[in-house]
Protein backbone atom coordinates (compact mmCIF):
# COMPACT_ATOMS: atom_id res chain seq x y z
CA UNK A 1 0.00 0.00 0.00
CA UNK A 2 1.44 3.25 -1.10
CA UNK A 3 2.51 6.24 1.85
CA UNK A 4 -0.56 8.22 -0.04
CA UNK A 5 -3.31 5.46 0.40
CA UNK A 6 -2.06 4.53 4.07
CA UNK A 7 -2.56 8.43 4.66
CA UNK A 8 -6.16 9.17 2.74
CA UNK A 9 -7.27 5.77 4.96
CA UNK A 10 -5.60 7.32 8.31
CA UNK A 11 -7.99 10.37 7.49
CA UNK A 12 -10.59 8.83 5.97
CA UNK A 13 -10.54 7.00 10.18
CA UNK A 14 -9.80 10.47 12.10
CA UNK A 15 -12.95 11.57 10.13
CA UNK A 16 -15.08 9.00 10.67
CA UNK A 17 -13.74 9.27 14.70
CA UNK A 18 -15.07 12.29 14.49
CA UNK A 19 -18.44 11.89 13.23
CA UNK A 20 -19.37 9.07 15.47
CA UNK A 21 -18.18 11.60 18.07
CA UNK A 22 -20.72 14.13 16.95
CA UNK A 23 -23.63 11.86 16.94
CA UNK A 24 -23.35 10.29 20.15
CA UNK A 25 -23.08 13.70 21.68
CA UNK A 26 -26.23 14.49 19.89
CA UNK A 27 -27.45 11.29 20.69
CA UNK A 28 -26.92 11.80 24.18
CA UNK A 29 -27.82 15.36 24.49
CA UNK A 30 -31.00 14.39 23.00
CA UNK A 31 -31.21 11.90 25.24
CA UNK A 32 -30.82 14.03 27.92
CA UNK A 33 -33.14 16.89 27.09
CA UNK A 34 -35.98 14.08 26.56
CA UNK A 35 -34.92 12.51 30.06
CA UNK A 36 -35.38 16.12 31.15
CA UNK A 37 -38.77 16.67 29.58
CA UNK A 38 -40.26 13.86 30.73
CA UNK A 39 -39.29 14.87 34.16
CA UNK A 40 -40.99 18.06 34.72
CA UNK A 41 -43.67 16.99 32.67
CA UNK A 42 -43.96 14.50 35.36
CA UNK A 43 -43.53 16.76 38.61
CA UNK A 44 -45.89 19.32 36.42
CA UNK A 45 -48.61 16.35 36.40
CA UNK A 46 -47.80 16.07 40.46
CA UNK A 47 -47.74 19.78 41.15
CA UNK A 48 -51.41 20.45 39.54
CA UNK A 49 -52.96 17.92 42.27
CA UNK A 50 -51.31 19.48 45.06
CA UNK A 51 -52.43 23.11 43.62
CA UNK A 52 -55.65 22.63 41.83
CA UNK A 53 -55.36 24.30 38.58
CA UNK A 54 -51.37 24.99 39.09
CA UNK A 55 -49.67 23.76 36.35
CA UNK A 56 -45.95 25.52 37.14
CA UNK A 57 -44.78 24.90 33.20
CA UNK A 58 -48.22 26.72 32.17
CA UNK A 59 -48.49 29.82 33.45
CA UNK A 60 -49.74 32.59 32.25
CA UNK A 61 -46.12 34.14 31.38
CA UNK A 62 -44.39 31.74 28.71
CA UNK A 63 -41.68 29.38 31.11
CA UNK A 64 -38.41 28.90 28.83
CA UNK A 65 -35.91 26.43 30.09
CA UNK A 66 -32.76 27.19 28.26
CA UNK A 67 -29.50 24.76 28.14
CA UNK A 68 -25.98 27.21 29.06
CA UNK A 69 -23.58 25.42 27.30
CA UNK A 70 -25.88 24.82 23.74
CA UNK A 71 -28.27 27.35 23.98
CA UNK A 72 -31.25 24.62 23.49
CA UNK A 73 -34.07 25.36 24.84
CA UNK A 74 -37.87 23.99 25.60
CA UNK A 75 -40.46 26.27 25.93
CA UNK A 76 -43.48 26.41 27.50
CA UNK A 77 -46.47 28.27 27.04
CA UNK A 78 -50.44 28.30 27.66
CA UNK A 79 -51.30 29.47 24.68
CA UNK A 80 -49.92 28.72 21.29
CA UNK A 81 -48.03 32.08 20.00
CA UNK A 82 -45.59 32.55 17.53
CA UNK A 83 -41.92 32.55 19.28
CA UNK A 84 -39.78 32.57 16.22
CA UNK A 85 -38.22 35.46 17.52
CA UNK A 86 -36.81 33.76 20.74
CA UNK A 87 -36.70 30.20 20.06
CA UNK A 88 -35.56 28.80 16.63
CA UNK A 89 -38.39 25.89 16.40
CA UNK A 90 -39.82 23.48 14.13
CA UNK A 91 -42.06 21.44 15.61
CA UNK A 92 -44.89 22.36 18.61
CA UNK A 93 -46.32 19.62 20.77
CA UNK A 94 -50.08 19.91 21.73
CA UNK A 95 -51.03 19.37 25.34
CA UNK A 96 -54.02 19.65 27.56
CA UNK A 97 -52.47 22.21 29.48
CA UNK A 98 -50.66 24.19 26.63
CA UNK A 99 -47.84 23.95 23.78
CA UNK A 100 -44.26 22.89 24.26
CA UNK A 101 -41.63 24.70 21.68
CA UNK A 102 -38.18 23.08 21.33
CA UNK A 103 -35.40 24.55 19.12
CA UNK A 104 -32.36 27.23 20.04
CA UNK A 105 -32.30 29.83 21.59
CA UNK A 106 -31.77 33.56 20.17
CA UNK A 107 -28.37 34.74 21.25
CA UNK A 108 -30.03 38.27 21.72
CA UNK A 109 -31.27 37.26 24.88
CA UNK A 110 -29.95 38.68 27.90
CA UNK A 111 -30.38 36.87 31.08
CA UNK A 112 -28.94 37.91 34.39
CA UNK A 113 -29.39 35.61 36.96
CA UNK A 114 -30.08 31.24 36.61
CA UNK A 115 -34.14 32.14 37.02
CA UNK A 116 -35.09 35.37 35.89
CA UNK A 117 -38.05 37.23 34.22
CA UNK A 118 -37.21 38.50 31.01
CA UNK A 119 -38.47 41.43 28.42
CA UNK A 120 -37.86 40.43 25.12
CA UNK A 121 -39.44 42.06 21.71
CA UNK A 122 -41.96 43.08 24.58
CA UNK A 123 -42.39 39.81 25.70
CA UNK A 124 -42.40 38.80 29.36
CA UNK A 125 -40.75 35.65 29.50
CA UNK A 126 -39.89 33.43 32.75
CA UNK A 127 -36.80 31.78 31.83
CA UNK A 128 -34.20 29.24 33.87
CA UNK A 129 -30.85 28.23 32.85
CA UNK A 130 -29.82 24.40 33.38
CA UNK A 131 -26.40 23.57 32.64
CA UNK A 132 -26.84 19.68 33.12
CA UNK A 133 -29.52 17.05 34.34
CA UNK A 134 -28.37 18.02 38.14
CA UNK A 135 -30.25 21.30 37.32
CA UNK A 136 -33.28 19.52 38.29
CA UNK A 137 -32.28 18.03 41.60
CA UNK A 138 -35.60 18.51 43.77
CA UNK A 139 -34.31 21.74 45.35
CA UNK A 140 -33.85 23.46 42.26
CA UNK A 141 -37.00 22.58 40.75
CA UNK A 142 -38.79 23.15 43.75
CA UNK A 143 -37.42 26.81 43.58
CA UNK A 144 -38.68 27.16 40.28
CA UNK A 145 -42.32 25.46 41.53
CA UNK A 146 -42.58 28.23 44.18
CA UNK A 147 -41.07 31.28 42.32
CA UNK A 148 -43.85 30.15 39.30
CA UNK A 149 -46.64 29.71 41.93
CA UNK A 150 -46.20 33.72 42.65
CA UNK A 151 -46.68 34.37 39.05
CA UNK A 152 -49.68 32.21 39.28
CA UNK A 153 -51.00 34.33 42.71
CA UNK A 154 -50.67 37.21 40.67
CA UNK A 155 -53.55 36.40 37.93
CA UNK A 156 -55.67 34.32 40.41
CA UNK A 157 -55.33 35.35 43.74
CA UNK A 158 -57.55 38.29 45.01
CA UNK A 159 -56.04 40.31 47.25
CA UNK A 160 -57.60 42.11 50.38
CA UNK A 161 -57.10 45.98 51.23
CA UNK A 162 -55.21 44.71 54.27
CA UNK A 163 -53.11 43.14 52.01
CA UNK A 164 -49.39 45.38 51.97
CA UNK A 165 -45.92 44.49 52.43
CA UNK A 166 -45.71 47.61 54.66
CA UNK A 167 -45.89 47.99 58.53
CA UNK A 168 -44.11 49.49 61.10
CA UNK A 169 -41.05 47.72 63.04
CA UNK A 170 -41.47 49.23 66.18
CA UNK A 171 -45.31 47.96 66.25
CA UNK A 172 -44.02 44.38 65.93
CA UNK A 173 -41.05 44.51 67.71
CA UNK A 174 -41.99 44.28 71.22
CA UNK A 175 -40.70 41.64 73.52
CA UNK A 176 -44.65 40.80 74.17
CA UNK A 177 -44.99 40.14 70.83
CA UNK A 178 -42.37 38.22 70.15
CA UNK A 179 -42.54 35.61 73.17
CA UNK A 180 -46.48 35.25 72.35
CA UNK A 181 -44.79 34.12 68.81
CA UNK A 182 -42.57 32.00 70.00
CA UNK A 183 -44.79 30.10 72.16
CA UNK A 184 -47.81 30.03 69.07
CA UNK A 185 -44.82 28.77 67.14
CA UNK A 186 -43.78 25.98 69.63
CA UNK A 187 -47.83 24.77 69.80
CA UNK A 188 -47.47 25.22 65.38
CA UNK A 189 -44.74 22.56 65.35
CA UNK A 190 -46.31 20.36 67.85
CA UNK A 191 -50.01 20.23 66.01
CA UNK A 192 -47.84 19.54 63.06
CA UNK A 193 -45.60 16.42 63.88
CA UNK A 194 -48.36 15.12 65.99
CA UNK A 195 -50.35 12.23 63.87
CA UNK A 196 -53.29 11.38 66.62
CA UNK A 197 -54.10 14.32 68.65
CA UNK A 198 -52.50 17.19 66.49
CA UNK A 199 -56.40 19.48 67.22
CA UNK A 200 -55.45 20.01 70.47
CA UNK A 201 -52.21 21.63 70.03
CA UNK A 202 -54.02 23.24 66.76
CA UNK A 203 -56.50 24.81 68.99
CA UNK A 204 -54.35 26.05 71.39
CA UNK A 205 -52.44 27.52 68.70
CA UNK A 206 -55.50 29.65 67.46
CA UNK A 207 -56.40 30.83 70.95
CA UNK A 208 -52.69 31.98 71.40
CA UNK A 209 -52.56 33.64 68.37
CA UNK A 210 -55.92 35.05 68.44
CA UNK A 211 -54.70 36.64 71.67
CA UNK A 212 -51.72 37.73 70.16
CA UNK A 213 -53.62 39.49 67.63
CA UNK A 214 -56.09 41.38 70.21
CA UNK A 215 -52.70 43.18 71.39
CA UNK A 216 -50.67 44.27 68.28
CA UNK A 217 -51.98 46.93 65.74
CA UNK A 218 -54.06 45.86 62.59
CA UNK A 219 -51.20 46.41 60.27
CA UNK A 220 -48.93 44.25 61.58
CA UNK A 221 -51.45 42.07 61.81
CA UNK A 222 -52.42 42.53 58.22
CA UNK A 223 -48.88 42.12 57.32
CA UNK A 224 -48.34 38.54 58.53
CA UNK A 225 -51.09 37.51 57.58
CA UNK A 226 -50.53 38.06 53.95
CA UNK A 227 -46.81 36.70 53.77
CA UNK A 228 -48.66 33.72 55.26
CA UNK A 229 -50.50 33.85 52.20
CA UNK A 230 -48.34 34.59 49.86
CA UNK A 231 -45.77 32.75 50.84
CA UNK A 232 -46.42 29.69 52.80
CA UNK A 233 -48.86 28.32 49.90
CA UNK A 234 -45.63 28.78 47.74
CA UNK A 235 -43.26 26.72 50.73
CA UNK A 236 -46.45 24.40 51.10
CA UNK A 237 -46.73 23.40 47.50
CA UNK A 238 -42.52 23.76 47.32
CA UNK A 239 -42.59 21.17 50.05
CA UNK A 240 -44.66 18.93 48.78
CA UNK A 241 -42.27 17.83 46.05
CA UNK A 242 -40.08 16.27 48.60
CA UNK A 243 -42.79 13.63 48.85
CA UNK A 244 -42.75 13.31 45.74
CA UNK A 245 -42.81 9.54 44.44
CA UNK A 246 -43.32 8.75 48.18
CA UNK A 247 -46.05 8.04 49.94
CA UNK A 248 -47.10 10.25 52.16
CA UNK A 249 -48.60 9.93 55.81
CA UNK A 250 -50.01 13.53 55.72
CA UNK A 251 -47.26 14.48 57.15
CA UNK A 252 -44.40 17.37 55.93
CA UNK A 253 -40.65 17.02 56.01
CA UNK A 254 -38.35 18.66 58.59
CA UNK A 255 -37.71 21.23 56.20
CA UNK A 256 -41.05 22.44 56.49
CA UNK A 257 -41.51 23.65 60.38
CA UNK A 258 -38.21 23.27 62.26
CA UNK A 259 -37.09 24.42 65.85
CA UNK A 260 -35.10 26.60 64.10
CA UNK A 261 -38.43 28.39 62.34
CA UNK A 262 -39.54 28.43 66.03
CA UNK A 263 -36.08 30.39 67.25
CA UNK A 264 -36.79 32.36 64.81
CA UNK A 265 -39.94 33.45 65.07
CA UNK A 266 -38.65 36.92 65.59
CA UNK A 267 -37.96 37.31 61.92
CA UNK A 268 -41.72 37.77 60.88
CA UNK A 269 -41.08 37.91 57.34
CA UNK A 270 -39.08 34.35 57.11
CA UNK A 271 -41.34 32.72 59.88
CA UNK A 272 -44.62 33.40 58.16
CA UNK A 273 -42.55 30.80 55.11
CA UNK A 274 -42.89 28.15 57.59
CA UNK A 275 -46.14 29.01 59.87
CA UNK A 276 -48.50 29.62 56.21
CA UNK A 277 -47.11 26.67 54.93
CA UNK A 278 -47.87 23.96 58.70
CA UNK A 279 -51.46 26.02 58.35
CA UNK A 280 -52.04 24.60 54.61
CA UNK A 281 -50.90 21.22 55.70
CA UNK A 282 -53.06 21.26 58.37
CA UNK A 283 -56.30 22.41 56.46
CA UNK A 284 -55.12 19.50 54.34
CA UNK A 285 -55.33 17.43 57.04
CA UNK A 286 -58.93 18.39 58.15
CA UNK A 287 -59.77 18.16 54.67
CA UNK A 288 -61.72 21.53 54.99
CA UNK A 289 -64.14 21.87 51.70
CA UNK A 290 -62.51 24.41 48.97
CA UNK A 291 -60.11 25.82 51.36
CA UNK A 292 -57.57 26.49 48.07
CA UNK A 293 -60.25 28.04 46.56
CA UNK A 294 -61.01 30.44 50.12
CA UNK A 295 -57.49 31.74 49.60
CA UNK A 296 -57.09 32.79 46.60
CA UNK A 297 -60.60 34.38 47.09
CA UNK A 298 -59.03 36.34 49.55
CA UNK A 299 -59.67 34.39 52.88
CA UNK A 300 -56.00 34.11 54.98
CA UNK A 301 -55.19 30.23 55.98
CA UNK A 302 -55.31 31.53 59.98
CA UNK A 303 -58.74 32.60 59.36
CA UNK A 304 -59.72 29.81 57.54
CA UNK A 305 -58.43 27.64 60.24
CA UNK A 306 -59.96 29.47 63.20
CA UNK A 307 -63.28 29.48 61.68
CA UNK A 308 -63.37 25.78 61.13
CA UNK A 309 -62.19 25.37 64.52
CA UNK A 310 -64.32 27.35 66.55
CA UNK A 311 -62.47 27.79 69.08
CA UNK A 312 -63.98 30.67 72.02
CA UNK A 313 -60.99 32.61 73.67
CA UNK A 314 -61.21 31.11 77.67
CA UNK A 315 -59.17 33.69 79.86
CA UNK A 316 -58.09 30.97 81.92
CA UNK A 317 -56.96 28.75 79.51
CA UNK A 318 -54.53 31.45 77.67
CA UNK A 319 -53.05 31.68 81.47
CA UNK A 320 -52.36 28.35 81.77
CA UNK A 321 -50.97 28.08 78.15
CA UNK A 322 -49.07 30.43 79.04
CA UNK A 323 -47.66 29.26 82.26
CA UNK A 324 -47.01 25.75 80.73
CA UNK A 325 -44.76 27.30 77.91
CA UNK A 326 -42.98 29.51 80.59
CA UNK A 327 -43.96 32.73 78.99
CA UNK A 328 -42.36 34.97 81.57
CA UNK A 329 -38.99 33.25 81.41
CA UNK A 330 -39.11 33.39 77.63
CA UNK A 331 -40.42 37.29 77.48
CA UNK A 332 -37.08 38.18 80.14
CA UNK A 333 -34.79 36.53 77.53
CA UNK A 334 -36.47 38.10 74.65
CA UNK A 335 -36.12 41.62 76.14
CA UNK A 336 -31.81 40.70 76.71
CA UNK A 337 -31.84 39.93 73.14
CA UNK A 338 -33.79 42.93 71.79
CA UNK A 339 -31.30 45.32 74.01
CA UNK A 340 -28.26 43.54 72.35
CA UNK A 341 -30.23 43.86 68.55
CA UNK A 342 -30.74 47.37 69.64
CA UNK A 343 -27.91 48.10 71.00
CA UNK A 344 -26.00 46.22 67.44
CA UNK A 345 -28.18 48.26 65.11
CA UNK A 346 -27.61 51.82 66.82
CA UNK A 347 -23.61 50.96 66.02
CA UNK A 348 -24.68 50.11 62.19
CA UNK A 349 -26.52 54.17 62.13
CA UNK A 350 -23.13 55.50 63.78
CA UNK A 351 -20.42 53.25 61.72
CA UNK A 352 -22.61 54.84 58.15
CA UNK A 353 -22.84 58.22 59.90
CA UNK A 354 -18.88 57.63 60.39
CA UNK A 355 -18.36 56.64 56.53
CA UNK A 356 -15.72 58.68 54.57
CA UNK A 357 -18.29 59.49 52.09
CA UNK A 358 -22.22 58.14 51.94
CA UNK A 359 -23.43 56.46 48.80
CA UNK A 360 -26.85 57.26 48.08
CA UNK A 361 -28.89 55.34 45.40
CA UNK A 362 -32.13 56.56 44.24
CA UNK A 363 -34.36 54.56 42.75
CA UNK A 364 -38.05 55.82 40.82
CA UNK A 365 -40.35 52.87 41.34
CA UNK A 366 -42.21 54.21 38.12
CA UNK A 367 -39.49 53.80 35.84
CA UNK A 368 -39.93 50.47 34.04
CA UNK A 369 -36.32 50.34 32.59
CA UNK A 370 -35.17 49.32 35.74
CA UNK A 371 -35.89 46.76 38.17
CA UNK A 372 -35.09 44.60 41.53
CA UNK A 373 -33.94 41.31 41.30
CA UNK A 374 -33.31 40.58 44.84
CA UNK A 375 -33.87 42.45 48.14
CA UNK A 376 -33.66 40.37 51.32
CA UNK A 377 -32.77 42.33 55.07
CA UNK A 378 -32.45 41.13 58.53
CA UNK A 379 -34.81 41.41 61.05
CA UNK A 380 -35.29 43.36 63.09
CA UNK A 381 -35.06 46.78 62.15
CA UNK A 382 -35.26 50.21 64.08
CA UNK A 383 -35.63 53.73 63.58
CA UNK A 384 -33.20 57.00 63.75
CA UNK A 385 -33.32 60.08 63.33
CA UNK A 386 -35.97 59.27 60.94
CA UNK A 387 -34.12 56.87 58.76
CA UNK A 388 -34.77 53.17 58.63
CA UNK A 389 -31.80 50.93 59.71
CA UNK A 390 -30.92 47.64 59.29
CA UNK A 391 -28.48 44.84 57.14
CA UNK A 392 -28.83 43.49 53.84
CA UNK A 393 -28.37 39.88 53.28
CA UNK A 394 -27.92 40.29 49.63
CA UNK A 395 -29.25 43.47 47.37
CA UNK A 396 -28.90 42.63 43.62
CA UNK A 397 -30.36 45.57 41.39
CA UNK A 398 -29.98 45.63 37.59
CA UNK A 399 -30.81 48.49 35.51
CA UNK A 400 -30.58 49.75 31.94
CA UNK A 401 -27.67 51.81 32.95
CA UNK A 402 -26.46 50.15 36.78
CA UNK A 403 -25.79 47.23 38.35
CA UNK A 404 -25.16 46.37 41.87
CA UNK A 405 -24.71 43.98 44.41
CA UNK A 406 -24.33 44.16 47.98
CA UNK A 407 -23.38 41.44 50.64
CA UNK A 408 -24.11 41.57 54.03
CA UNK A 409 -23.75 45.21 54.67
CA UNK A 410 -25.44 47.82 57.38
CA UNK A 411 -27.75 50.69 55.52
CA UNK A 412 -29.97 53.17 55.84
CA UNK A 413 -33.19 53.61 54.72
CA UNK A 414 -34.89 57.26 53.99
CA UNK A 415 -38.38 56.83 53.32
CA UNK A 416 -39.07 60.53 52.34
CA UNK A 417 -36.98 60.12 49.54
CA UNK A 418 -36.99 56.14 49.01
CA UNK A 419 -33.43 56.45 49.26
CA UNK A 420 -30.89 54.06 50.65
CA UNK A 421 -27.35 54.98 52.31
CA UNK A 422 -24.67 52.49 52.49
CA UNK A 423 -21.26 54.18 53.56
CA UNK A 424 -18.24 54.01 51.28
CA UNK A 425 -14.40 54.56 51.84
CA UNK A 426 -13.39 55.70 48.23
CA UNK A 427 -15.28 57.52 45.46
CA UNK A 428 -16.29 55.69 42.29
CA UNK A 429 -13.72 55.45 39.48
CA UNK A 430 -13.68 55.76 35.96
CA UNK A 431 -13.23 52.66 33.79
CA UNK A 432 -13.47 54.14 30.39
CA UNK A 433 -15.31 57.90 30.84
CA UNK A 434 -18.60 56.99 30.63
CA UNK A 435 -18.69 54.29 33.15
CA UNK A 436 -18.20 54.52 36.92
CA UNK A 437 -17.57 51.61 39.47
CA UNK A 438 -17.32 51.14 43.36
CA UNK A 439 -15.82 47.28 44.51
CA UNK A 440 -15.33 47.23 47.87
CA UNK A 441 -15.91 44.97 50.93
CA UNK A 442 -18.65 43.62 49.78
CA UNK A 443 -20.12 46.40 47.86
CA UNK A 444 -19.89 46.60 44.02
CA UNK A 445 -21.53 49.31 41.66
CA UNK A 446 -21.12 49.63 38.19
CA UNK A 447 -23.35 53.18 36.60
CA UNK A 448 -23.29 54.92 33.31
CA UNK A 449 -24.98 57.32 35.10
CA UNK A 450 -22.93 60.09 36.50
CA UNK A 451 -22.70 60.17 39.74
CA UNK A 452 -23.60 63.53 41.96
CA UNK A 453 -21.69 65.13 45.04
CA UNK A 454 -23.43 66.67 47.81
CA UNK A 455 -20.16 67.12 50.32
CA UNK A 456 -19.87 63.46 51.50
CA UNK A 457 -22.92 62.06 49.91
CA UNK A 458 -22.10 60.53 46.19
CA UNK A 459 -25.80 60.30 44.87
CA UNK A 460 -26.89 58.05 42.36
CA UNK A 461 -29.77 57.67 40.04
CA UNK A 462 -31.03 53.95 38.91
Amino acid sequence: MSVRNKYMKKIICIALIIILIICGGLLFKNHQDNDILKKILNINYYTSNVWDGYNFLFIDKPFLLRNFHTDDCILFSSKSEDFNEIISYKKVIKLNEGYIYRGICSDKIKQFDDYDIIDFKGKNIVSYVYYDKYSFKKDRIAFIVHENFHLYQNSRFNYNVGDKAIYNFTDVYTAENLALKQIETILLYKAISEKTNFQKYLRDFVMIRKYRYSIIKSEAKNYEEMFEKMEGTARYIENKLYNYRIKSNGLMPSELLTMESIYNANKLRDNSYYTGAAECVLMERLDIPQWQRRVENGEHPFDILSSYLNVNQNSKEIEDLLNLYNYNEILDSVKVNMELMISYLNDIYNNVEKSRYRLVLKHNPMDKGSYQLGFYHLEPLIYKNGYTVGVFTSYIFRGDSTTFYFGSIPYMFDPKENTYIVGINSLPKTADGKTFIINENDRYLRTKNTPKFQGNRVIVEL
